[in-house]
């Protein structure tokens, strides 16, 4: 597009934060918990950019759940199935009721 219009785009150099690791001990909080709901799940490499690289750099721990998209994520077709959607709730509410002691 940028080259049909005759425009550069320069997203700037905050979008191109590297993937940062996030925390091993959070990622198996969340697996465990993705276990004990029943919740179907794959274990991904663990690195998150955005605020995550942020994040990580300030040594705040983090974790990530992904939730899959028919079409891709950051697409205009972007679909996300809401039961899968829920699924990805009941395991983040399972992990910070038990892991974080939330009632």
């Amino acid at each position: 597009i940028s080259h049909r219009r005759g425009v550069e785009i320069d997203l700037g150099r905050k979008t191109q934060a590297p993937a940062a690791p996030m925390s091993a001990d959070i990622q198996a909080a969340l697996h465990a918990a993705a276990e004990r709901c029943g919740v179907p799940h794959h274990i991904l490499a663990p690195g998150g950019g955005h605020d995550c690289a942020v994040f990580a750099a300030m040594n705040v721990p983090a974790g990530m759940v992904f939730i899959r998209n028919l079409n891709g994520s950051h697409n205009p077709k972007e679909f996300m199935n809401f039961d899968d959607f829920a699924s990805a709730c009941t395991v983040l509410t399972t992990w910070a009721q038990e892991e974080l002691a939330i009632p």
